[in-house]
């Protein structure tokens, strides 16, 4: 009799390695489609990165230093009641600037680079005045001086239709209005272009969108702090705007 019971109990144990074996089995063929698939979509968010640097604290700190070149030719004709609050927008944007080069691990680029000599931080304040002016003044000549009012219109007016709108119903002159808005949209993108050159960009523009960067990083905090980038300089590009 014990022995029957020896059996039956063995038969159970067997029955429960089976059961047992057969769970860890079944586990197994969801954890390799699930790595296969973290595999794909690391491969998928690679795409095109060994074109891009990992970021570096040397390279952001070079680049605020130029930045801020071009930040102060663009302020120059500033009123002095406002000097206070654009260079405290610009001190906070600069850090939400970092913070974005940070969370994307992209190595930080200046603005028309190619076009600054690397001792530039050396050379005099006048030398470096005429450096960024002829850099903010090319932009500036090619997205406004050169388009004729049709162009310009065409281009920005789709993109500011609801500032007008604003400007309007607090007693702006329609074409004032108008003005306005379109020369604010190109300051917005000439400080976007300081901020984010058009490599760096895309790449940002490609991470904000991925939906495998979404699934391995904390995308939402990524368009978070982009968001209040964008909303800070909309800010500081009002303010510009009403000084040329």
């Amino acid at each position: 009799m014990s022995q029957y019971f020896d059996i039956e109990q063995d038969q159970e144990l067997m029955l429960e390695s089976q059961t047992t074996l057969k769970r860890l089995q079944e586990k197994n063929k969801k954890k390799i489609p699930l790595i296969k698939q973290i595999e794909e979509e690391r491969t998928i968010l690679d795409k095109g990165k060994h074109l891009y640097e990992e970021y570096s604290e040397e390279t952001f700190n070079y680049k605020s230093k130029i930045d801020l070149l071009y930040y102060k030719q663009l302020l120059e004709n500033l009123d002095e009641s406002l000097v206070d609050k654009v260079e405290q927008l610009l001190i906070k944007n600069i850090k939400t600037i970092k913070d974005i080069y940070e969370s994307i691990n992209t190595n930080p680029e200046c603005f028309k680079a190619s076009k600054i000599p690397n001792n530039i931080l050396e050379e005099s304040i006048e030398t470096q005045q005429q450096t960024i002016s002829k850099n903010i003044y090319e932009f500036l000549d090619t997205k406004f001086y050169k388009l004729s009012p049709e162009k310009r219109e065409e281009k920005y007016l789709p993109l500011c239709s609801e500032d007008s709108k604003k400007l309007i119903s607090e007693g702006v002159s329609p074409e004032e209005a108008v003005q306005f808005s379109i020369k604010k949209n190109v300051i917005v993108e000439l400080l976007d272009n300081i901020a984010f050159p058009s490599t760096i960009k895309h790449r940002l523009n490609y991470l904000l969108e991925s939906k495998s960067y979404g699934q391995i990083f904390d995308q939402k905090q990524l368009k978070k702090i982009f968001e209040n980038y964008q909303k800070a300089t909309e800010n500081i590009a009002k303010i510009i705007t009403v000084c040329i």
